[in-house]
């Protein structure tokens, strides 16, 4: 790998991602469920957010201790949309790792969606 490699030789192509207007609670079972640390939020095919693990100790902060469990507590209360951060920081697939790396730099990231930039 070089550099000035584009961003799409290094990336991984199978992304679990999870619906913005899912509820809530949906985020929970998929960290719970699948060995993720990042996961993106999509609205109709497009990446509107991302949530890491960091994001799930500011939920599990949210949650009431005891009684109702986790994922009906927040599918009763709202969406995956008002979990995220908006606009989520994104990069084109014909972008370079350099690139990516600086922008995951500058923006303190663990993880930065890789996005189709041309239509077919």
């Amino acid at each position: 790998m070089h550099a000035q490699d584009p961003v799409n030789r290094i990336m991984t192509e199978a992304v679990l991602s999870v619906e913005a207007g899912a509820p809530a609670g949906e985020v929970l079972r998929l960290f719970s469920a699948y060995p993720i640390h990042h996961l993106p939020v999509v609205d109709g095919g497009v990446v509107v957010g991302m949530l890491g693990s960091t994001d799930l100790m500011k939920i599990d902060m949210l949650l009431p201790k005891g009684g109702v469990s986790p994922v009906e507590y927040l599918n009763q209360r709202m969406t995956v949309r008002q979990l995220v951060r908006r606009p989520p920081v994104v990069i084109g697939e014909r972008q370079s790792v350099e690139e990516a790396a600086a922008l995951m730099a500058k923006h303190s990231i663990h993880a930065l969606p890789v996005i189709n930039t041309h239509s077919h």
